[in-house]
């Protein structure tokens, strides 16, 4: 059985997969320039806007990543 954050984790991360699945469906065909997705990171409280275009997001989606915030993806690339 998974302890109790962890549980916790992985259902905000997947409220913020679906928030972020919805808006891009309210987008379809009608998406100019870049929009805020949520971040899809594991720190609890965050809700920055991660800043992509719509294909940057669909192309994350087909290659199965997560969304992350600027300040996020700098953090885990180092």
């Amino acid at each position: 059985m998974p302890a109790p954050d962890t549980t916790r984790v992985q259902l905000r991360s997947e409220l913020l997969r679906g928030s972020n699945h919805f808006m891009r469906e309210l987008l379809e065909g009608n998406a100019h320039g870049v929009m805020p997705f949520f971040c899809e990171c594991d720190h609890a409280g965050c809700f920055a806007p991660a800043w992509l275009t719509v294909a940057e997001y669909d192309h994350a989606r087909v290659q199965g990543t997560s969304i992350f915030a600027r300040a996020d993806a700098l953090a885990r690339a180092l």
